[in-house]
């Protein structure tokens, strides 16, 4: 309470009716007398608290004028301005609206200088009546992209009867889509509603529940009529809308629908849908392949991805951050399973690859052993690999495993968490391979067999970007670059 005293005189605009005070001081008991009144109307006066003086400065009436009352439907004057706006645009119909207006209005509720990117108007009535206008921004704020959190207490502003009730209401929508800017309005609610009443009501639930089947649909509607707009909203907000996913199971297909992703076969900032991806495989092929890494020039580089550039199978290319979290959720799509290219349960047996011939079995085993002795316990297993074109040897996760990516931001969230073990694929039909059989059969103590397993092992690691050291690793290759240059 910011007041003493609490003063309500008012008369009803009835004939015959009389005038009436009513008094609290806020302690629980209230008086009501007949007082004269010449008129109607009510007047309501109030003696504020030492304390709380401010209240009564011009500037601060003003601001809490047009903080809750700025579109009610008669005028609101101090000292003979009018503070509020009176106009309501949410109240009209979506025909009636002008994009100059709708423009201002947004800038205004959102401290933005820029026009919204577009913007949504609802009006439902039936079992709880609402109206709505949610603005898209073109832009995401640094803050909810890299810190969660900025989305717990954000939302719509919620109004009951033009008279707003709470400024960011988070209990309007899913936390994935309060990146929304605007304005929700029911009659279903009383203006003395609390904030645990609102929390609980069954009428907020079932606005939630409708805003957000309206508000997947128009980024459904933006994808399919308007794509250069709905690709500038994904790349801002794709990342945030992810979310969804792994929270939102009674909308998790038509969030699936919206997904976008590059791939080995899209051009930089272009995108394909797990619809289109699929329209594209090939009879033979059964599974929607992904690669998830820090960056698409990263991902495309990487070995484990030449088995299906040689193919011409594409590939998810998986840079955001979320997707590691998000996307092995998802299982299949049309029946089709997502799988990891980094899996080691990928099926290659049957390809038969052009070029050198892999080692002969005799010569295989003797060179898989000397792997597995030289780097002991830091891998699972060594197995020939059949996915390799182009390079020696690269490193894969098991079947149960994390994947490389997932692993890393695991990690980044728990510092002591350790490094899962993962198997070294050898490509066994690479000179560098052939060369070091040759090596081991001519002279199995020659110290350089051991400096070359170790340097193909942190040059598989630093593609993986676990290289924890770059120190050992630049000096072996000092001294394999002195061997190759040295004089016979």
């Amino acid at each position: 309470m910011v007041t003493d005293e609490v003063t309500v005189e008012t008369r009803s605009a009835r004939t015959g009716s009389e005038g009436y005070r009513w008094k609290s001081s806020g302690q629980g008991t209230y008086t009501i007398e007949k007082i004269e009144k010449a008129g109607r109307g009510t007047t309501i006066s109030f003696k504020l608290k030492e304390e709380s003086k401010e209240f009564a400065e011009e500037h601060r009436i003003e601001h809490i004028i047009r903080k809750y009352s700025n579109f009610v439907d008669f005028p609101i004057t101090l000292d003979g301005r009018q503070i509020n706006s009176v106009t309501a645009l949410w109240q009209r119909s979506k025909s009636e609206l002008k994009d100059e207006e709708v423009n201002e209005f947004y800038k205004f509720i959102a401290n933005d200088f820029q026009d919204p990117l577009d913007y949504l108007h609802v009006s439902v009535e039936g079992m709880v009546s609402f109206k709505a206008l949610l603005f898209l921004p073109k832009e995401a704020p640094p803050e909810l992209l890299y810190r969660q959190s900025e989305l717990e207490n954000r939302g719509p502003q919620l109004y009951v009867k033009k008279v707003m009730i709470q400024n960011e209401c988070r209990d309007l929508l899913p936390e994935y889509l309060r990146f929304l800017v605007g304005v929700v309005d029911t009659e279903d609610l009383s203006l003395n509603v609390s904030r645990e009443i609102v929390q609980s009501s069954p009428v907020m639930a079932k606005i939630r529940q409708i805003l957000s089947g309206k508000i997947l649909g128009w980024f459904d509607t933006l994808a399919k009529e308007q794509p250069e707009k709905f690709r500038t909203f994904y790349r801002a907000f794709g990342p945030i809308v992810k979310i969804g996913l792994n929270t939102d199971f009674t909308n998790r297909d038509k969030l699936i629908e919206l997904l976008r992703f590059e791939s080995t076969k899209t051009a930089v900032d272009e995108y394909v849908t797990l619809k289109e991806y699929v329209g594209r495989m090939g009879d033979d092929q059964k599974e929607i392949y992904y690669h998830s890494g820090s960056s698409r020039s990263q991902l495309l580089a990487h070995p484990n991805l030449e088995y299906f550039q040689d193919k011409g199978i594409e590939v998810l290319l998986l840079s955001d951050p979320v997707d590691v979290f998000v996307i092995p959720s998802i299982h299949e799509y049309e029946k089709k399973p997502l799988k990891s290219i980094e899996k080691a349960d990928i099926d290659f047996t049957n390809e038969k690859k052009e070029g050198s011939e892999p080692l002969p079995e005799n010569l295989l085993q003797p060179v898989l052993a000397l792997f597995r002795d030289t780097l002991g316990d830091r891998i699972e297993d060594v197995v020939e690999s059949h996915r390799l074109v182009n390079s020696p040897v690269t490193l894969v996760s098991g079947k149960d495993a994390l994947d490389s990516q997932m692993e890393r931001m695991m990690k980044m969230m728990q510092a002591e968490m350790p490094a899962g073990k993962k198997i070294l694929e050898v490509n066994t039909a690479h000179p560098i391979i052939r060369n070091l059989s040759g090596m081991y059969m001519a002279n199995a103590g020659n110290p350089l067999i051991g400096t070359v397993i170790e340097q193909l092992y942190d040059g598989a690691l630093l593609h993986e970007g676990g290289l924890d050291s770059t120190t050992d690793f630049l000096s072996r290759m000092n001294s394999l670059i002195e061997a190759a240059t040295l004089q016979r």
